[in-house]
């Protein structure tokens, strides 16, 4: 079989895993709401303060997203309107509830048609952004678990482990290519994609920083939201351990087998709870709740920025035009 052959029948086994599994997901989410749906509306209805939290804490993590991208392009010297990178930021995580990461390609190709930022020279620096964010996030959990571990005596090798492999493996990959001397071309297309971008952003310490800085800001009030959903669903949770689960739940996007990871973040979320000895089917009701919110806030801000686009790109051609 040639190499075209086997890559397409990957991509097809990978579609039906993603189709078979969305429809467990939502045969699932059915059946809870039918036997479960009471209780949960009931929660709902007495939390609204709460819900009015999630909201803003929600408006705050795609705020911090935007300043992220914000950040990552300023490194080509391209200088986002407020506008723009906020709704970059809904646009990209909206959309990627389609297939094949819509988001990033939408996002891609806003950049170079807006700014004029090749779509390769963006795919490789946030792809070596990713690396950061594994560090500090895997950082950020490790601390977690080490204070949970002083207070409470209780250590989670499982979760531990995970977070440092995520740390170490991160650095690796970074220096694989420095270390082994080999050039380039003898490595998998995916790595030399990371290095590219590496070597963009690795002379741009001030962006280096900054993003790690966004990266555990996001993480914190992505914590913060996970807390208050325990609290809505009446399954409160010491926010230590809502730390310490928080890297691993923002990084299942990585495993898209489903379309915006659904039901994958829902499960890390429900697993690493129960690690901990809390109620599972509670931490997912709690993920269910968050992620519709934050739904909504990203459709209502893509929605805003999916008008204010045309303006903004027939500014650019009268500009170019001299008109």
């Amino acid at each position: 079989m040639s190499k075209e052959g086997l890559r397409y029948n990957l991509l097809l086994l990978r579609r039906i895993i993603s189709f078979v599994l969305l429809v467990g997901i939502v045969t699932v989410v059915i059946y809870h709401l039918y036997h479960n749906g009471a209780s949960l509306i009931h929660a709902l209805s007495v939390s609204p303060e709460r819900l009015v939290v999630l909201t803003v804490l929600n408006l705050a993590f795609i705020f911090v997203n935007g300043l992220r991208i914000n950040v990552l392009t300023e490194v080509f010297g391209i200088h986002l309107r407020g506008a723009e990178w906020l709704g970059l930021s809904a646009t990209n995580s909206l959309l990627n509830y389609l297939p094949a990461h819509g988001g990033t390609i939408t996002r891609g190709a806003y950049l170079r048609q807006v700014h004029n930022l090749p779509i390769s020279a963006f795919l490789a620096s946030m792809t070596a952004s990713y690396l950061i964010s594994f560090v500090s996030m895997g950082l950020l959990g490790l601390l977690a678990m080490g204070v949970i571990l002083i207070s409470q005596g209780i250590f989670r090798w499982e979760l531990t482990g995970l977070l440092l492999a995520l740390v170490l493996g991160s650095l690796f990959l970074l220096s694989l290519q420095k270390w082994s001397g080999l050039p380039f071309e003898r490595f998998p297309p995916y790595l030399r994609r990371v290095w590219q971008g590496w070597l963009i952003v690795q002379n741009h310490p001030r962006t280096l920083f900054y993003m790690a800085g966004l990266d555990l800001l996001g993480a914190f009030i992505y914590a913060c939201r996970l807390f208050v959903a325990f609290y809505i669903v009446s399954s409160p949770v010491n926010f230590w351990i809502v730390l310490a689960i928080t890297p691993l739940s923002l990084l299942s996007f990585l495993v898209s087998l489903t379309p915006g990871g659904l039901g994958i973040k829902e499960a890390v979320i429900g697993w690493t709870t129960l690690l901990f000895g809390g109620n599972a089917v509670r931490a997912v009701e709690a993920a269910t709740i968050d992620r519709l919110l934050m739904i909504i806030c990203l459709a209502i801000i893509a929605g805003f920025f999916s008008m204010y686009f045309p303006a903004l790109l027939s500014t650019k051609v009268e500009a170019e035009n001299g008109i």
